[in-house]
């Protein structure tokens, strides 16, 4: 048994050595100093929406040589940023079967805040009063919320007026026949600055943003 995750559908089968390959590559790759492997990719929906592109997570069952896709899944990660003078985020997965099974499936989430640094700087966790990093919790099975995030999971980010934050949300899917495999998000970058003209701060999602890459 085998976890495959991808950008796109998986295939319905596979040889074993395509589905090992696939199962040791994944979809993301690289690190950076903060929490590793987490990378972006979609656009916003507009300055306080950003909706990431679809990943796809399946579960596949070898014989001899050939590997059957027996469960599957397509997550998006959520984020919404409150704007005005909050420095909360929304964060949320949307989800939707698409290979059917009778396994079942739970998931767990690890949430960070980092600090976007320029000119090669190397990236950092989001300080005090910002929500804490490395935060684990775990959804009911079959569902991408927790009771908690039906509204979705309020966070703060820093409070500075000149960082630029972004959220990283990991989503481990655990399957009942013991496989599991991880899908790391990285949130767009989102802008605080102080406006000396209405002498308040203000928050939306930046121009453009880091990759993780």
């Amino acid at each position: 048994m085998y976890g495959v995750e991808s950008d796109s559908p998986l295939p319905s089968t596979m040889t074993v050595a395509q589905t090992k390959a696939a199962a040791a590559s994944g979809l993301h790759v690289t690190p950076l100093d903060v929490a590793g492997g987490y990378r972006r990719h979609g656009e916003p929906v507009n300055s306080h929406l950003y909706r990431s592109d679809n990943g796809y997570m399946g579960d596949y069952h070898c014989a001899d040589d050939s590997c059957r896709l027996s469960s599957e899944v397509r997550v998006a990660f959520n984020q919404y940023v409150n704007g005005g003078t909050s420095k909360k985020w929304s964060l949320w997965f949307t989800q939707a079967v698409l290979v059917k099974s009778s396994l079942k499936w739970s998931y767990t989430y690890v949430y960070y805040c980092a600090v976007n640094i320029p000119h090669g700087v190397p990236d950092h966790y989001c300080k005090h009063p910002a929500s804490p990093s490395d935060e684990h919790g775990g959804t009911k099975p079959n569902t991408a919320k927790t009771k908690a995030q039906e509204k979705g999971l309020w966070k703060d980010f820093e409070h500075s007026s000149s960082s630029v934050n972004y959220p990283m949300y990991g989503l481990t899917i655990h399957w009942s026949d013991g496989v599991s495999q991880t899908a790391k998000f990285r949130g767009w970058d989102t802008c605080n600055y102080y406006d000396h003209t209405d002498h308040e701060s203000k928050v939306y999602l930046c121009d453009s943003s880091g990759t993780g890459a």
